[in-house]
């Protein structure tokens, strides 16, 4: 774990859009996963687990865990230094000619004339992106191409854009709209921007609107992961409604270095006069081919996923678990072979404080705290040689604490936490 000093500066520098570059994304990258806890390091832990922890070591969820929390402090921090530094060479210009230059080379992201976007973006559209890559240059690259759009936001975001975009060059700052979904009018407003030809610019896994984003109203049940999640539908409803197609948009970073953009084919909603059931049906399978989209990404390049953080909250609260077996029998079975049993550390992730560390299952999204006074034993499931029958005699001779300690172990055992070692 780094200084409280290191910790500060990093945090310092999230408020100085004039900081050195090099110094802040320095600073980030010496920060260890427990330094990373403010920032989310846990929920990225535990999602990321629930999506690779059958494929990948515990030590490599933490470090994909680590890099995505880094990724969103500097990609988040890098996006507004860029905003301020184009606005600062706007204001400076003396012509038409000089503005419409800076414009064309500030364009960030690579492969725009190459992805057919503008086959068919002239027309409308709403663009279905996530909070992948350089997400935040998509509708700003959009806007320097001559694009008029529309930017759905939380809450938090529009206030911060919004902020940032204040004395920008009046011809770019009138090619955007900022929309706030969380407030009562969002909704109306896309529709207007529709109306009025802007293309619309949404990150689909903000899975927020005017009830916020913990609220399961308004959402599909679609399948992402091997899980079920509910996410908001509102804007595939805005499609039909308004007869444009849905653009699923990416803006990853590649091996190169580079981001580039990928378009894949615009997913056409039925005519407004078609029945409910298939307007219902489009909703669902619209929904599902954008998250099946967005999943293909993610294994490519998971930590550059910053949504991940969110995934938990998407899972419909889980069903009870079977009826577990007889503790007595857990127990026989447990060392009825004589070998060691450790945490499988695919199923529980341990987050939390140093203070008040628990456990979470990722299956269930059940969180388990440890008994009191079972610091040692938690350790030992922990370490590669994992707990024998002879280490439990040694450690746990007293009839009552051998006793608990079985139980505890039969508990993990019918939750499929322990595997043989």
């Amino acid at each position: 774990m780094r200084s409280t000093t290191d910790i500060d500066r990093v945090a310092a520098y999230m408020r100085d859009l004039g900081a050195d570059p090099g110094a802040v994304r320095a600073a980030i990258w010496q920060l260890g996963p427990d330094d990373l806890t403010p920032y989310g390091f846990d929920a990225y832990q535990l999602n990321l687990a629930s999506l690779f922890g059958y494929r990948w070591s515990h030590e490599r969820t933490r470090q994909v865990a680590a890099e995505c929390a880094r990724r969103r402090l500097w990609e988040g921090w890098a996006c507004h230094v860029f905003i301020r530094t184009l606005k600062q060479r706007l204001a400076a210009t003396t012509s038409t000619g000089e503005a419409r230059s800076i414009m064309e080379l500030a364009i960030h992201l690579r492969g725009w004339n190459e992805s057919g976007l503008d086959e068919f973006a002239r027309r409308g559209g709403i663009i279905c992106s996530f909070h992948l890559g350089a997400f935040r240059h998509t509708f700003i690259d959009l806007m320097l191409r001559g694009y008029s759009v529309a930017q759905p936001f939380d809450d938090h975001a529009f206030g911060s854009f919004s902020l940032s975009f204040d004395g920008m060059y009046a011809p770019l700052r009138e090619r955007v709209r900022f929309v706030n979904v969380e407030r009562e009018q969002g909704r109306s407003v896309l529709a207007e921007a529709l109306r009025e030809g802007r293309l619309i610019v949404a990150f689909l896994d903000g899975n927020t609107g005017t009830d916020g984003p913990r609220s399961m109203h308004g959402r599909s049940s679609i399948q992402f992961g091997g899980y079920e999640i509910r996410v908001k539908h509102g804007l595939a409803k805005l499609a039909i409604a308004h007869g444009v197609p849905l653009i699923p948009l990416f803006a990853a970073q590649e091996p190169d270095g580079h981001y580039h953009v990928s378009v894949d084919e615009p997913i056409q909603p039925p005519p407004p006069t078609a029945s409910q059931e298939k307007q219902q049906e489009f909703v669902r399978a619209a929904m599902q081919q954008l998250y099946s989209a967005l999943e293909t990404r993610v294994s490519r390049y998971p930590e550059q996923w910053e949504s991940v953080a969110r995934l938990h909250q998407w899972r419909p609260e889980c069903a009870e678990p079977r009826e577990p077996a007889p503790r007595e029998r857990s127990r026989a079975e447990l060392f009825s072979d004589g070998r060691a049993v450790r945490l499988d550390e695919r199923h529980l992730v341990r987050l939390g404080p140093a203070e008040d560390r628990y456990w979470v299952d990722v299956r269930t999204l059940r969180a388990y705290r440890p008994r009191p006074g079972a610091e040692d034993l938690i350790a030992q499931l922990q370490a590669p040689c994992g707990v024998s029958p002879r280490w439990l005699a040694s450690r746990f001779g007293d009839a009552e604490w051998h006793d608990r300690v079985l139980s505890m172990l039969g508990e993990l055992g019918e939750r499929g936490a322990l595997v043989p070692v």
